[in-house]
């Protein structure tokens, strides 16, 4: 990252990152010397680069995550148009061509494709890089998202073709959500707002640390009465999220000072038209999406416990999302599961642990199919008989 007076600070190099402190950090000074006790990434010298091509760049990032590696040796960069999430947090990452790493044909490549306006970079045959103007952990949510993505498109690649958002599809999506909410002039938590703010930022790090949810993309709302529910800021980080970050939505005003998920009124909509639903949860698994960006048929049917919590699998075009009302009306506690093209599944539920538990089994059983895909096996759905009995126990 690089500070305000253009110090730039690196990990060490052969250090076990696990392990890091702050002493291990490596300091880079604007006059080209170096500080700390340790060397500097061999890879400094991109880092560097980037920066200095990037007038405002705040972080830079380099992984070798396993999707956006599978990327990398077939020369290909992300499709960030298959999903929502993806074109908001990083929309034309680019691709660089091959060099030794750590040297300087490698820097000046790297920093060709930044300087060309990309603020990732796909490297062919090694890894990725990826920069923020905003701060290390916003970079860590778009490297993290493109990991996503790259998993999504090589899962999508299984089960068939992915389907690609346009750029008048999106316009329309932001202009939809563009009108602010309302603000109240005040609000008193009460006990058992205080209760669900702790169970939401629980749950919002479990579906973190499950890969349900990304840092940047995955949406968690729960009903606190017949007036009010909290959902999920705009600004999340799923990681770090806390209990005081939740958005109150008190008859369509928001709490003053925060500003909610761009999708609070789907939610909002949910819980006016069906007053048994206690929580909503959205996310973009790569799995479960591969489905939504397909279109192919995801099978519910496969095992009792994905048949009994999802019961059917339907699916949504991106303009009935836009729409809001097409989707709010058909999801219940009898229809808790959906697929939105190019966004990915939407859960409702009677609790926020049963919630949770739709959207795990959704992808988890989407994991499945996909296993036994690769391994080229035939799927034996339950016969009508076996759901029949399923639905009587």
């Amino acid at each position: 990252m690089m500070d305000e007076e253009g110090i730039i600070w690196v990990s060490p190099s052969g250090i076990d990152k696990g392990k890091l402190n702050r002493e291990d950090i490596v300091k880079l000074l604007p006059d080209g010397s170096v500080e700390g006790i340790h060397k500097p990434t061999s890879e400094y010298g991109i880092h560097k680069r980037i920066y200095d091509v990037c007038p405002g760049m705040k972080a830079v990032l380099h992984a070798h995550s396993p999707a956006l590696v599978s990327l990398s040796i077939a020369h290909q960069s992300p499709d960030t148009f298959l999903t929502l999430a993806s074109l908001e947090t990083c929309d034309n990452p680019g691709v660089a061509e091959y060099a030794t790493p750590g040297t300087m044909d490698l820097a000046e490549e790297v920093g060709r494709v930044f300087e060309a306006g990309h603020e990732a970079v796909v490297l062919k045959n090694h890894a990725a890089f990826v920069g923020s103007r905003i701060d290390l952990f916003d970079g860590m949510k778009r490297l993290e998202q493109l990991e996503m993505t790259s998993r999504l498109q090589l899962c999508t690649g299984v089960v068939g073709r992915g389907k690609r958002l346009d750029r008048g599809a999106v316009h329309a999506y932001r202009e939809s959500r563009k009108k602010p909410p309302e603000f109240e002039e005040a609000h008193i938590y009460s006990s058992r707002e205080r209760e669900k703010r702790r169970e939401l930022a629980t749950f919002a790090k479990r579906a973190y640390d499950k890969n349900l949810f990304t840092g940047k993309y995955g949406t968690l709302s729960v009903r606190v009465d017949s007036h009010t529910f909290l959902i999920s800021p705009d600004d999340k980080d799923n990681a770090w999220m806390s209990e005081s970050e939740f958005v109150s939505i008190h008859d369509k005003k928001a709490e003053m000072g925060k500003n909610p998920d761009k999708d609070w009124r789907l939610h909002e909509e949910i819980y006016r038209l069906h007053p048994e639903v206690q929580c909503i949860m959205m996310a973009a698994p790569a799995h479960i999406t591969s489905y939504a960006v397909s279109g192919a048929v995801y099978p519910v049917e496969i095992a009792p416990e994905s048949y009994g919590v999802l019961r059917k699998g339907y699916e949504f075009s991106f303009q009935e999302f836009i729409d809001v009302k097409p989707l709010a009306q058909t999801l219940s506690l009898s229809q808790p599961f959906a697929l939105i093209s190019n966004v990915g599944a939407i859960v409702v539920g009677p609790d926020m642990t049963l919630t949770f538990d739709k959207l795990e089994v959704a992808e988890s059983s989407a994991w499945s199919l996909h296993m036994a895909a690769m391994g080229g096996m035939s799927i034996q759905p339950l016969t009508a008989g076996q759901l029949l009995l399923t639905d009587k126990n």
